[in-house]
């Protein structure tokens, strides 16, 4: 079997932020590029045959590298053509949080279902920049609004942080059969709130990724959204603290979409 795993960043320079993590370009790629976010990545699978492809050369600093497990950078998986072997063809290809990636995800699926051998499945596991909120306490918060100017500046970049809604679609309509979309309950809470202890971790834990990424990974489309440096300095700062008191009781749908390419 073989399989690969498609995640995306920028090749630009590392930008160091002032809690100490390393990102590259926030218009391109969300999430850290530095030894922590290396170290998320798992030994599984040792029957198969896997290739990692990233545009970030991030992978030689995992050491040792499982045997049955090769790595592609650099590489442009929207706009370029997918350099494999011709007979190359995958049995299963898996992206995760490709949110911020793609101006064109359509054409990335369907250089996927090319590569794809007959009867092969892709999955997607991804998040749905919307908060939803089942008590309302995210109605009229700094943090729904800075969301919100987050999502219209990521429009005018030409990448919607919404489009997972649309992924069942998008394979159904280039070809794939037994299409299916699932919704993680309750997506990625936001703080800590909810009753069920994993799901109170995970917010607690996202809590702070999200306040790292406000500071970190918004402000360039917040500026495209219209905002001036003292206008986004305060509505950071509001944000942030919102959901450090844990007074925004809210989550992020996150979407799992499989598929299989016909076997004729």
């Amino acid at each position: 079997m073989t399989t690969t795993g498609t995640g995306q960043q920028s090749a630009s320079a590392s930008d160091p932020t002032s809690d100490g993590r390393t990102f590259q370009d926030p218009k391109k790629y969300l999430l850290p590029n530095d030894k922590q976010e290396k170290e998320r990545l798992a030994k599984q699978h040792p029957a198969a045959r896997v290739t990692g492809i990233d545009i970030d050369s991030i992978t030689p600093a995992i050491t040792p590298v499982p045997s049955n497990c090769t790595f592609q950078s650099n590489i442009d998986a929207q706009d370029g053509p997918w350099t494999f072997a011709p007979d190359t063809k995958f049995d299963f290809v898996h992206f995760r949080m490709i949110l911020s990636c793609f101006t064109q995800p359509t054409q990335v699926f369907r250089s996927v279902y090319e590569n794809l051998a007959p009867g092969g499945y892709v999955e997607i596991q991804d998040l749905c920049v919307e908060i939803h909120s089942p008590d309302g306490s995210a109605s009229g918060t700094s943090f729904e609004k800075i969301v919100d100017l987050f999502n219209q500046g990521s429009l005018k970049a030409g990448i919607s942080m919404t489009k997972s809604k649309n992924y069942k679609k998008w394979l159904q309509e280039i070809g794939f059969v037994d299409v299916e979309e699932r919704l993680a309950e309750p997506g990625l809470p936001t703080t800590g709130w909810h009753e069920n202890e994993r799901d109170r971790e995970i917010g607690e834990m996202g809590s702070v990724s999200i306040q790292t990424f406000i500071r970190k990974g918004m402000p360039a489309y917040l500026r495209a959204a219209g905002l001036d440096e003292a206008g986004l300095q305060e509505l950071t700062e509001k944000a942030v603290a919102e959901l450090k008191s844990g007074e925004v009781r809210a989550y992020y749908p996150f979407y799992v979409v499989y598929g299989r390419k016909p076997l004729d």
